[in-house]
């Protein structure tokens, strides 16, 4: 199966309050999904954590990662693995473009993409509320 950049589903976050975050998405089956996205300089992802596995790859830009209690610096082609249920944060150096994998795969974002899906999120912060 093959997906072409242009022709993915696009999801213009507008509930941020800094810019229009553009996020583009593909799924395989129930196993994993994949999201590209881009950031302003200064995005903040706040503490949390889920079940789902996830590999972060910085394409351009520089992000601040924290995942438990190691920090890095992350920028073009830098990865960073996250097991699952491990408290991750992040921060935007400057604007930024990522990929994001997850399995499995992360139906909260497919419901971004789908009205139609009804999902609620499965973000926990770091004492276990839901966020």
């Amino acid at each position: 199966m093959f997906n072409k950049f242009d022709e993915m589903p696009v999801y213009i976050d507008k509930a941020n309050s800094m810019d229009d975050l553009v996020k583009r998405a593909c799924f395989g089956e129930d196993k994993l999904s994949a999201l590209y996205c881009e950031y302003p300089a200064g995005f903040r992802f706040s503490p949390h954590k889920h079940e789902h596995v996830q590999l972060t790859i910085c394409l351009e830009g520089a992000i601040e990662y924290t995942i438990g209690d190691e920090t890095c610096l992350m920028t073009k082609y830098d990865t960073a693995y996250i097991p699952s249920n491990v408290l991750h944060s992040a921060v935007t150096k400057e604007p930024s473009k990522i990929i994001d994998v997850f399995n499995p795969v992360r139906m909260d974002h497919m419901a971004w993409f789908d009205p139609s899906i009804k999902c609620e999120s499965v973000l926990k912060g770091p004492d276990d509320e839901d966020l």
